[in-house]
């Protein structure tokens, strides 16, 4: 798998739910990155709560099933799941756009 080959994973949320994640580009973890950081004093801090969250922003490309009764995956309803829901897509989308043990070998 070469560098720019899209990679997704598909994710069960269980009770016929799922939600599609692509691997994050290096300008998507930059953006998350930077939207998540701020000034404490002379000390750049990363919230790091608010990067998981842009995160999958950036990086969820679709979901189905019963408990999103029809609606989109914009930026605001991914910001309004349940956390049990938000934090499971955001683990995975990390481990998603993390470099793999043979990427790049």
């Amino acid at each position: 798998m070469g560098f720019f080959t899209g990679q997704t994973k598909v994710v069960d949320l269980g009770g016929g739910n799922t939600a599609t994640l692509r691997k994050g580009t290096f300008a998507d973890v930059a953006k998350a990155q930077s939207a998540a950081a701020h000034w404490e004093g002379d000390k750049l801090v990363l919230d790091w709560p608010i990067y998981r969250l842009e995160l999958v922003k950036a990086t969820l490309t679709a979901w189905s099933g019963p408990d999103f009764e029809g609606q989109p995956p914009t930026a605001e309803n991914i910001a309004a799941l349940p956390p049990s829901v938000g934090e499971k897509l955001a683990k995975e989308a990390q481990s998603l756009s993390s470099l793999d043990d043979d990427e790049g070998n």
